[in-house]
């Protein structure tokens, strides 16, 4: 046992990835021992993901690809992300209540390239014993309490969503789905922001039940607010391939899902496991989907939106950090440029030169406009610091810098990158899991993802 908990085993490879980081993967025997906070050898920040593989596996294929075929729970560890030296780490948990780990304070270690089982914290200067973050008796009694939200924490709605949901009935559903999106993918890349878009939009109205997809007079489809959604036409596809193998059996909701994920992932994006076992809803009203955030809001009404889906601050600022690939109708911001609140004169808050430049690119309101303009093609935390620049294209983005409730976590994203890519999983998690017990009693799996089976 170790202070944090029962490890099983803790790996770290000897060669460096691409961009010269080395990781550390570590086992515990229970998913509760991690929020423990666990800090291995350089006692950096902790990211964890529910990557799926055993020690030997990762040894011989690589993470990534063991990762897809173990059932265990590794997390993974950057060996050399340091915490900002700033204080907000610690100022925002303690305002929000479940951050990411306390600053570091310890000299730093050096990994070996071995296999390590049983101890994390092995071999440790006695600087290093006296600041465990957790070692109870010298933790600094005024320091907030800091938890670790974790992926597997928000995976799992009420016992009724599991990882092995299609194991007997569509074992291949997963590799289905992963295979159409990476198709449309390679066709055209801009359908992976759509369909984080268009699985958000299905969320946010009454949970993810798929009720987006239907295509009927009236449906949330067919709302002012749903116009500029994209990707239908890959769900489709999904399901009647889905079909062919596997009758009757995955639902539009969780195809739906899976496939924000994998988008997410092919935009370079965080990777979560995904549970199924979702219901498709037979209700679908465009009334309700004119109630999904237009940009347009002040934060009290986003963070109300937000806690009615059962999400909070946090959440709320770190999916808006989706804005950091996608595009905008120049239609949505013009106001901004020209006639800001009807005072005839841009909005205040804008960067000149990023005011030149949307006066530039947005003549027409149909043109469309970058939301992140520093790096619109890469999942990065650029978005945040565009933020601090006073560049954020929507009303909205910019609010979230301005904003005392969610400025201090605007600063950390874009101080930390890393926290940014952690934490987008977690959330997405979260989201992927909204009303699902509402749903499930009233559900079906649909046949065609466009409208009920009393339709066939």
């Amino acid at each position: 046992m170790s202070k944090y908990g029962e490890v099983v085993d803790v790996y770290v490879p000897q060669k460096r990835s691409r961009s010269g980081k080395r990781f550390g993967f570590v086992r515990f025997r229970g998913v509760r021992d991690l929020q423990r906070l666990l800090y291995d050898v350089n006692r950096v920040h902790v990211e964890t993901g529910v990557i799926r593989a055993s020690v030997a596996q990762m040894r011989t294929k690589g993470p990534s690809t063991a990762a897809k075929e173990n059932q265990q729970s590794i997390y993974r560890i950057p060996d050399n992300t340091r915490p900002h030296p700033t204080g907000s780490y610690a100022n925002v948990a303690q305002a929000y209540g479940e951050y990411y780990y306390q600053p570091a304070h310890g000299k730093d270690q050096n990994y070996d390239g071995s296999t390590y089982h049983q101890q994390p914290n092995h071999p440790e200067s006695e600087n290093n014993e006296e600041d465990s973050p957790g070692d109870q008796e010298n933790e600094d009694p005024e320091a907030p309490q800091l938890t670790i939200p974790t992926l597997l924490d928000n995976l799992f709605s009420d016992g009724l969503l599991s990882f092995g949901h299609y194991h007997n009935t569509c074992p291949n559903a997963e590799s289905i789905i992963n295979r159409k999106v990476t198709e449309w993918f390679k066709k055209d890349k801009t359908l992976a922001a759509s369909l984080m878009r268009l699985h958000f939009h299905d969320c946010a109205v009454n949970g993810c039940d798929g009720s987006i997809l239907l295509n009927h007079e009236g449906s949330e489809r067919t709302a002012e607010a749903s116009k500029t959604l994209r990707g239908f036409e890959v769900i489709d596809d999904i399901k009647a391939e889905i079909e062919k193998s596997c009758p009757g059996a995955v639902s539009c909701a969780d195809i739906l899902t899976a496939a924000s994920r994998d988008a997410t992932v092919l935009l370079g994006g965080p990777y979560w496991a995904v549970p199924y076992g979702r219901k498709d809803g037979k209700v679908s009203n465009d009334k309700d989907a004119d109630l999904v955030p237009k940009g347009i809001e002040d934060i009290t009404s986003l963070i109300e939106f937000y806690q009615s889906m059962g999400l909070n601050v946090l959440d709320l600022v770190v999916l808006s950090g989706a804005h950091t690939i996608g595009r905008a109708a120049c239609g949505s911001v013009q106001y901004r440029l020209y006639n800001f609140k009807g005072t005839g004169k841009p909005d205040p808050s804008l960067d000149e030169k990023y005011l030149n430049f949307l006066t530039r690119k947005c003549r027409w309101a149909s043109d469309y406009v970058d939301l992140d303009a520093t790096t619109p093609r890469t999942f990065d935390a650029e978005y945040y610091k565009n933020l601090q620049k006073n560049m954020g294209l929507l009303p909205t983005d910019q609010l979230l810098q301005s904003d005392p409730r969610t400025s201090p976590i605007v600063a950390t994203l874009a101080a930390a990158p890393s926290v940014f890519y952690h934490q987008f999983g977690v959330s997405m998690a979260k989201l992927g899991n909204i009303l699902v017990p509402a749903i499930q009693d009233a559900g079906e799996i649909r046949t065609n993802c466009n409208a009920v089976n009393s339709k066939y």
